[in-house]
């Protein structure tokens, strides 16, 4: 795990990162007092750049790096909790939305973090999932030094993340395509 948090530390403080976060942050859509949670929420930085459109929402995060936590606690007034997507420390039905930025490909299980991300979402919610989905060649050779070295993270193609979505009892509202490199934005709702 130490080289992963290293190279996660990383792209946290990345230029494509926070680029890409800012991107997010505007397709969202909230309510006065919603709960947004922010899974793999690193400093707090996507919250902040919604907490810019949404004062009156309520933030909340998770991620399993305790210094990204405490960056996060400092920046934002919010609830932030050690705990990775596969574990959400919060009860069924609890958010009213939430996000993850380039996050997917780092879960040691994705199948089980979305099982939890639609587990704690309500009904009707929105869950703004971005994520790398490059072309074929470029994802087997990088699953392959994934696999290498950890044997559990992976990057999922375009059609993996829509099953998973459906899977999970999400509907796909839209997709749009982020970057030239392969950066996707996944808009969906959960069913009820």
């Amino acid at each position: 795990m130490g080289l992963f948090c290293v190279i996660d530390e990383w792209r946290r403080e990345n230029y494509l990162t926070r680029k890409n976060g800012r991107r997010v942050a505007l397709e969202m859509e909230l309510n006065e007092g919603d709960k947004l949670l922010d899974v793999g929420c690193g400093n707090g930085e996507i919250l902040s750049f919604v907490k810019q459109r949404y004062p009156k929402a309520r933030f909340y995060g998770i991620d399993i790096l305790p210094s990204a936590l405490a960056k996060a606690d400092k920046s934002m007034k919010g609830v932030f909790k050690l705990a990775g997507a596969e574990k959400i420390p919060w009860g069924d039905d609890y958010f009213d939305c939430a996000v993850s930025t380039l996050v997917l490909h780092h879960m040691n299980n994705g199948k089980e973090g979305i099982a939890e991300i639609s587990r704690v979402l309500k009904s009707g919610s929105k869950f703004y999932l971005s994520d790398i989905a490059p072309i074929p060649l470029f994802r087997k050779i990088v699953n392959f030094f994934y696999w290498i070295i950890c044997g559990a993270n992976r990057i999922y193609s375009k059609e993996e993340i829509r099953s998973l979505l459906i899977k999970h009892n999400f509907k796909i509202i839209e997709e749009k395509k982020l970057s030239w490199w392969g950066n996707w934005l996944f808009v969906a709702k959960k069913r009820s």
